[in-house]
């Protein structure tokens, strides 16, 4: 999640450039140490010449890390239950920004005070958990056409 809040408004290929750095300076990604970050962390590291710079994104990402720590809420129980079934898409072009159930789950992460986690963010985390995904057709051995889904 901190990569989808600092990706925002830049391109990917800056962010994942910067991911180890971003990966060090944020305790690993690991929610207990990232909500443990001081203020004296965090003006070391806006001060610092590396990650993503932007305070507002980064003070976001120990929110969010927070927010799960005190509430112990299971984001993938919280995906699960926005998403009893795939959305599937027939074709890349087809894949939804935004969809009903991303509206649904960012507005109820957002009543959990998670911050900068909007529906297209949402909606970015439910097509890389396979949640939206794209149909693929295959051949079988007959050459028939059939559905199968990626992964």
């Amino acid at each position: 999640l901190c990569l989808l809040v600092f990706q925002s408004g830049l391109w990917w290929s800056t962010v994942l450039a910067k991911r180890e750095e971003l990966n060090r300076a944020l305790h690993d990604f690991q929610p207990d140490r990232l909500a443990a970050m001081t203020e004296d962390d965090i003006s070391a590291y806006l001060e610092g010449d590396i990650g993503v710079r932007n305070e507002a994104k980064l003070r976001a990402c120990i929110a969010n890390a927070r927010v799960l720590k005190e509430s112990r809420v299971n984001l993938a129980d919280l995906f699960a239950e926005a998403f009893p079934e795939e959305l599937l898409c027939p074709c890349a072009e087809a894949l939804p920004r935004t969809t009903t159930e991303t509206d649904t789950l960012a507005r109820r992460l957002r009543a959990l005070e998670f911050q900068r986690l909007g529906p297209v963010v949402v909606c970015a985390v439910a097509q890389a958990a396979g949640y939206i995904r794209l149909e693929t057709h295959t051949l079988n051995r007959r050459g028939r056409s059939r559905l199968a889904l990626p992964g």
